[in-house]
């Protein structure tokens, strides 16, 4: 009598959700094989050999054909490389978020951080974004449009406080906002808060 195939009763699963994010520091530190802090890169030999706990440490792989990982035991060519951490004394911006940092910040209330859109405007985007038929250029194209709507609106609809344009600053990594411009110094949310920053210094 020949062996029954196997076949497994439940195949198909569902997935309730998948959660993206950015790795935690302790995360990092776990998944990592080595801890850097020399600042050396090679030692002083003939053989310019990668310093131990450095940035070319051959625990997290190597750049040369003839060389081996210490981890892996496997060359050039099959290594796929191995983590390392370094602790840095203070914490440091990404450069690559700094235009998306830009483009939030000029689409929300710097005092409540809500979007610059009345409740109506809102519900009316969110209804169009809910559609599950929406190709990835239509939901680009209503990005656009929430933020060309939130940047055009001073006031927060939310709050009621000021929002000037934001942008790019002189100098690196600078972003300037500029809530009473185009605004007159008699206009009453402009005097209103410049008698509360007078308060505060006093």
């Amino acid at each position: 009598m020949p062996k029954e195939q196997f076949r497994e009763a439940d195949v198909i699963k569902k997935i309730s959700h998948v959660s993206f994010g950015i790795d935690s520091a302790e995360l990092i530190q776990q998944e990592s094989h080595l801890h850097v802090v020399a600042k050396n890169l090679y030692n002083q030999d003939a053989n310019r050999t990668p310093v131990s706990y450095g940035v070319l440490d051959r625990r997290m792989g190597v750049s040369q054909k003839d060389a081996t990982c210490d981890t892996c035991k496997k060359g050039l060519n099959d290594c796929v490389g191995h983590f390392g951490y370094i602790n840095l004394a203070l914490p440091v911006f990404h450069v690559g978020h700094f235009r998306a940092t830009i483009t939030i910040l000029q689409s929300i209330c710097k005092i409540c951080s809500r979007v610059m859109l009345k409740e109506d405007e809102k519900k009316q985007f969110s209804a169009r974004l809910t559609n599950p038929n929406l190709s990835y250029l239509a939901k680009k194209s209503i990005h656009s449009q929430v933020l060309k709507k939130a940047k055009k609106n001073t006031k927060c609809p939310c709050c009621g406080c000021l929002n000037g344009p934001v942008k790019k600053g002189a100098g690196l990594m600078k972003i300037v906002h500029e809530p009473f411009r185009g605004k007159k110094a008699t206009d009453p949310l402009v005097t209103s808060a410049l008698d509360e920053m007078l308060g505060a210094i006093e």
